[in-house]
């Protein structure tokens, strides 16, 4: 949807149109993409940027990072562009 990111949404910002989720801790099955790193367990997923010019493909690598009550005080994630490889 464009504009600045900061204070959206964290998938809204990256303009994904799609989530899947690759692998979560425990096998767990949500509507919500960043339920299990919300309740402390690590997640794969694939973001999907579809519509517009930049067809693009993201892995995101999902993790907790707790606090020393082992809550979860943030949430970390490192993206991977993966476009080349999914549109081969």
């Amino acid at each position: 949807t464009g504009g600045e990111p900061v204070g959206r949404p964290f998938l809204d910002s990256l303009a994904c149109d799609r989530v899947s989720v690759e692998r979560a801790a425990g096998g767990a099955h949500t509507t919500d993409p960043l339920a299990p790193a919300r309740a402390g367990a690590a997640a794969a997923l694939r973001l999907h940027r579809t519509t517009g010019p930049d067809r693009t493909f993201l892995d995101a690598d999902v993790r907790p990072a707790l606090n020393a009550d082992n809550s979860v005080g943030a949430i970390v994630v490192m993206l991977r562009d993966v476009t080349a490889e999914v549109l081969q």
